[in-house]
């Protein structure tokens, strides 16, 4: 009997005859009652014992149908066999064999005239079927796997005759951006630059679905991205193809094209955390799909799941979640779910607490204030992602003497309750935000519910982030201090610090600024500078006058909040109102200093202003010039009180 050793070790021979690659083309697979191409469990068993040898054919075997055939073996047979728990040991033996570098050799455009197309297209099969596996993405990142596969499918519209090949690159792709921490590497690897073209060609024997999940799982959640420009129709054939999935039916239809609803699933809730995507989605249908998920008890657990994770992006949305509250049945489900011990529990505890929305904020207009003698607190509010960088500050704040509450202290009752009663008896709150913080549904549930009690919002960047979407819109122009860098952590938590006590004894009902700053007028302050240049001292010594500045009347809170100001903040808030060529004139002019000029903008006007400051900084050369910072900076100090 003919073992499966013998039949590879022929494949080495330089003449195999086409029996022999025939039946390691079709080895550990095998063909069920609908025509679909299934694992034969016994034949992959056998598989796991030939591995080196496969690997030898499909390098070194001088005949190319040989090589493809051993490729195939390894792709559809060995490489399924990989899902099962007892061969998962077999990872490591693939890699330190080299089947993925052997792949991506093979793949080579640069060699392409050495190795025949069913050679190529077998590899791209392995590949696609390896990058199934999230076990094998670290290696799949590593190296020029990615870039082999982008180069392959950026070859679309130019080599029709390897459209298979282009489709396993995207099928293999599209696997990887399922994954969130491969994110970062595809998108330096112009992946979505690669796929966009197939996902706009509705072409499916390049994979068009695959494409648009792999574009939609990478930047569905961003707000302005250039691929969501027609966004539209991105939406409505994800949704179609969502609802054949769910019906085990081919999309397009008539098409031999079937795919995997969890994987169509979480292209649509990646879409649903873009704001404009919540209507689009609502109007294409998916949130009535998802509903229909949620209802379903047979449906599978892990999917139930993903449909109400996706229902809770959508539910952002006013009106999406109106109508899911009008749903008949789906709030009795919501409650019944709420009880179980299961992950839907806390799922559909977010449901509710969305669908209740117009309720809430009705109460939140009567809200009572905390009762006098109440221990004042700050609340941090957080994504895990940036949990270190946050226990850091919450130390900070405590060796000074400031109460935090932190979801690590205390979480009595469900989750969202221990957040409401956080923000509710909370005066601050600290928002560090992220990219993960603006993405995750907790965070802005927490951060959306802040915002309607009108509870001060105190802005903390902690990753190179630029808010955008619903948080860009809260944020709007707050001041935020950056504590990424560890070498000025310290000195910008401090200047925190101290607006968060401003702003907690402006809570309690002393709007008195810290003790660090008395008050005079700022009419004086500003004379009094100028009167100390023309008396001859030195630049500095003006700005020394300006920076001891203190007020008879309370400043606007976001006036008052500049005091605490570093010239990074000066110089950022230049650049952001078109007046980066005043930077070097205002060089030695720190918080206190633009907090002066800020006070003398809104108390004698920009004209006023722009005079003092000729004699301030001794601009005798076009002084009109000073005109548009004058102006500037009366607009902001003018502007309406945004930092609650």
């Amino acid at each position: 009997m003919t073992t499966v050793r013998d039949l590879v070790l022929s494949l080495l021979s330089p003449t195999p005859d086409d029996e022999t690659i025939k039946r390691v083309h079709n080895y550990g697979l095998t063909t069920d009652e609908q025509g679909r191409r299934v694992p034969k469990r016994e034949e992959q068993l056998e598989l796991v014992d030939v591995v080196p040898l496969l690997l030898a054919a499909a390098t070194s075997s001088t005949n190319q149908a040989a090589r493809a055939a051993a490729f195939r073996a390894l792709g559809n047979g060995l490489v399924k066999s990989l899902n099962d728990p007892e061969l998962a040991a077999l990872a490591d033996e693939v890699v330190q064999f080299g089947a993925i570098d052997a792949s991506v050799e093979a793949l080579d455009l640069a060699k392409a005239a050495s190795i025949q197309s069913c050679v190529r297209r077998e590899a791209s099969r392995f590949l696609n079927n390896i990058a199934a596996l999230p076990s094998f993405h670290a290696q799949l990142r590593e190296g020029n796997t990615v870039g082999a596969m982008v180069k392959h499918v950026a070859r679309f519209g130019t080599k029709e005759e390897e459209a298979d090949v282009i489709g396993m690159c995207v099928g293999g792709l599209s696997y990887m951006c399922f994954r969130p921490e491969n994110k970062d590497a595809l998108l330096e690897s112009g992946v979505v630059e690669a796929l966009l073209p197939i996902a706009n060609s509705k072409s499916t024997k390049h994979k068009f679905v695959r494409a648009m999940l792999g574009v939609a799982s990478l930047v569905g959640e961003e707000e302005k991205h250039p691929a969501l420009k027609a966004s539209t129709e991105l939406v409505e054939s994800i949704t179609h193809a969502l609802q054949a999935a769910l019906k085990q039916q081919p999309y397009p239809e008539g098409s031999n094209t079937y795919n995997v609803p969890e994987n169509v699933l979480l292209g649509v809730y990646c879409l649903a955390g873009n704001e404009n995507n919540k209507v689009l989605l609502a109007k294409s249908g998916a949130l009535d799909i998802c509903a229909c998920v949620l209802e379903e008890d047979s449906a599978p657990f892990e999917l139930r799941v993903l449909a109400a994770r996706t229902l809770r992006r959508l539910g952002f949305n006013g009106d999406n979640a109106a109508a899911m509250a009008a749903r008949p049945g789906f709030r009795a489900l919501l409650h019944t779910l709420r009880s179980s011990d299961s992950q839907l529990a806390s799922q559909a505890d977010g449901l509710l607490w969305q669908m209740d929305e117009s309720k809430r904020q009705s109460q939140a207009e009567i809200a009572k204030p905390q009762p006098a003698g109440t221990e004042q607190q700050v609340m941090l509010s957080y994504c895990w992602a940036n949990q270190d960088i946050v226990l850091n500050v919450r130390s900070f704040l405590k060796a000074n003497g400031i109460h935090t509450w932190m979801d690590v202290d205390e979480m009595a009752g469900s989750t969202l309750e221990a957040m409401s009663r956080a923000v509710e008896t909370s005066q601050v709150i600290l928002v560090f935000f992220s990219k993960p913080y603006k993405n995750s549904t907790n965070c802005r549930t927490e951060a959306e519910y802040a915002y309607q009690l009108k509870k001060t919002i105190v802005p903390v960047r902690v990753d190179g982030y630029q808010p955008d979407g619903w948080l860009g819109a809260m944020l709007g122009t707050k001041l935020w201090y950056d504590v990424r860098d560890p070498a000025t952590r310290e000195e910008t938590m401090g200047r925190m610090m101290r607006e968060v006590l401003y702003r907690m004894r402006q809570d309690a009902g002393d709007a008195a600024p810290p003790a660090a700053a008395p008050r005079i007028s700022p009419q004086i302050t500003l004379k009094s500078a100028a009167a100390h240049e023309q008396a001859g001292s030195t630049a500095p010594g003006g700005y020394q006058a300006m920076s001891n500045a203190t007020y008879a009347q309370p400043l606007p809170a976001h006036v008052f909040a500049t005091t605490f100001w570093g010239r990074e903040d000066i110089d950022t808030w230049l650049k952001d109102n078109d007046c980066s060529e005043f930077s070097s004139l205002l060089s030695h002019v720190e918080g206190a200093g633009f907090t002066a000029l800020l006070a003398s903008a809104g108390r004698d006007g920009p004209v006023a202003l722009c005079e003092c400051m000729q004699r301030i900084f001794r601009v005798k050369r076009r002084p009109e010039t000073l005109l548009k910072l004058a102006f500037r900076l009366f607009a902001f100090a003018t502007q309406p009180d945004t930092a609650a």
